[in-house]
């Protein structure tokens, strides 16, 4: 891989990780829609949880690359 190439894949990573700071930190508030919902996770915190799973499934796809 070039410099470049190099340069590139790590703010990739660095821009995944802070994405997944900012979901886990929203993930892990409930609110008053959480409180209501059998199961205790309103829609708009289970799509943090499926955003965390795709941001984690490209960052380890992006470090398998070649």
């Amino acid at each position: 891989m070039t410099d470049a190439g190099t340069r590139e894949q790590c703010q990739r990573l660095q821009a995944l990780e802070d994405a997944l700071k900012y979901r886990r930190a929203r993930a892990a508030e409930r609110c008053a829609d959480c409180d209501a919902v059998p199961g205790g996770q309103c829609d708009d915190h289970g799509r943090d949880v499926g955003l965390i799973a795709e941001y984690e499934r490209t960052a380890r796809q992006l470090l398998t690359a070649p």
